[in-house]
């Protein structure tokens, strides 16, 4: 009987596809096929900042100074600009796509920045008089010449006849980085001469009076030991030279010492006149307990390692979680390890010896066996750690390098192979550490 239930149960399955129905089969690996599309949804809103950030953002070309905010679509969530990403260097008066780094808390998340430029330049007429054979360039006959981004060319719409004598209306053509047109009705006078002349007579211009403005100019919040960014979003133009380089004197701050100091950002145009823009650096002692140290720590081996991982398993974690959630910020308290390794596990942000302070106060609160190392200073000082769970002394340089570095459990000559073809960059004295000479796969 059983065996003839089954039969019969195969046959009616026949008979239902026959009829065009969907057999449980079909239905399963529907189900399947939901799911894994709902699952792609998943990785792709997560790509995008899920809903923290819009993917795409569009901006008009002109001066504008990017802040995090115009990329957040969550008000509720905190957002910054990525340590390693520096806002200033995007030309907003130039038309193009460009990639955008921010974090929000622990999350690093990018936008795409769309800058168009739809807007026409603008131009006021310039008549010129000129004699017959002296041609006048098309920039002569146009003034106060204004655009959102960058004016490419000027020229005549129709060349005029520089060797006949006569009043002629010309239009000038000016095209933006954007491609768009401006067209300016001007007047072009030739008139003969008894003598010749070297050049156009035209009404001369003022002269330059005005000095460049300076844009972007902030106070500055650092703690003791830090670096400082002087020229994130500063920048300066000029009416008559465009874009100029912009300088500071900051030679009253001291890093080392808090206190408020006063800074003078300046610029010059090619006339020499000069404008000057002052802000405030305020350096701030940062007090930090090692008790503080040790809850953030705890508070982070707590999420990624758990009581069956293997000593291997748990480093591996220790590695991953620093390599992507502190990032390469050329400052540190060189004189405090418990400010350095607060640095990097609270603001996510330091040098190598931020790097190596975060690996020790981890791998320490895990239980893994590790050393400090450091090199010889040639060209600099580098730093990382070694660790030892049981199979002997490996390298564990957690700190990331331009070019891609995995310094996850490596022996000594697979380090050393890598620092002579890399300036030498792992250099240390061998007779002051253990030796780490067994070579290991990676699992």
């Amino acid at each position: 009987m059983a065996g003839s239930g089954s039969r019969t149960s195969h046959a009616r399955g026949g008979r239902h596809v026959k009829k065009g129905r969907s057999s449980p089969g079909i239905i399963i690996l529907a189900v399947i096929f939901l799911a894994l599309i709902a699952l792609l949804a998943v990785f792709i809103s997560s790509r995008a900042g899920n809903g923290i950030v819009y993917k795409t953002n569009t901006l008009e070309a002109g001066d504008v100074i990017l802040m995090p905010e115009m990329f957040l679509k969550d008000a509720s969530k905190p957002i910054a600009f990525d340590p390693n990403f520096d806002p200033s260097e995007i030309d907003t008066r130039t038309p193009g796509s460009y990639v955008v780094k921010l974090v929000s808390g622990k999350r690093r998340l990018t936008a795409d920045l769309v800058i168009e430029d739809t807007i026409p330049p603008t131009a006021e007429a310039r008549p010129v008089t000129t004699q017959v054979g002296v041609p006048v360039k098309a920039e002569a006959l146009v003034k106060n010449v204004a655009d959102n981004s960058y004016v490419f060319s000027v020229a005549y719409e129709t060349e005029p006849d520089f060797d006949k004598a006569g009043t002629y209306n010309v239009n000038i053509l000016i095209r933006d980085a954007g491609g768009n047109f401006a067209s300016v009705p001007s007047v072009l006078t030739v008139s003969e001469a008894a003598d010749p002349v070297s050049g156009p007579v035209e009404d001369q211009p003022a002269p330059d009076t005005e000095p460049p403005v300076i844009y972007g100019v902030h106070d500055i919040t650092i703690y003791v030991g830090e670096g400082i960014s002087y020229f994130s979003g500063v920048y300066a133009e000029d009416g008559v030279d465009g874009k100029v380089a912009v300088d500071v004197d900051a030679d009253s701050v001291n890093t080392k010492a808090a206190g408020k100091y006063t800074i003078t950002y300046f610029a010059t145009d090619s006339a020499g006149n000069r404008a000057e823009k002052a802000a405030k650096v305020t350096v701030l002692v940062r007090s930090v307990k090692e008790e503080e140290v040790a809850a953030l720590a705890k508070s982070v081996i707590s999420k990624i390692i758990t009581s069956d991982m293997t000593g291997y398993e748990k480093i591996s974690a220790i590695y991953k979680w620093v390599r992507s959630n502190v990032s390469w910020y050329d400052s540190s308290d060189k004189d405090d390890w418990v400010k350095a390794a607060y640095q990097g596990l609270h603001d996510g942000k330091g040098d190598c010896f931020v790097y190596q302070m975060v690996s020790k106060v981890l791998l320490d609160e895990a239980g893994i066996e590790n050393k400090l190392i450091d090199t010889v200073p040639l060209r600099y000082l580098h730093c990382w750690n070694l660790v030892n769970i049981g199979e002997g002394w490996y390298h564990f340089d957690t700190t990331p390098r331009k070019g891609g570095f995995d310094g996850f459990y490596l022996d000594d000559e697979t380090l050393m192979a890598y620092s002579e073809t890399h300036k030498n960059s792992h250099i240390y004295d061998h007779e002051k550490y253990p030796d780490a000479v067994i070579s290991r796969p990676k699992s």
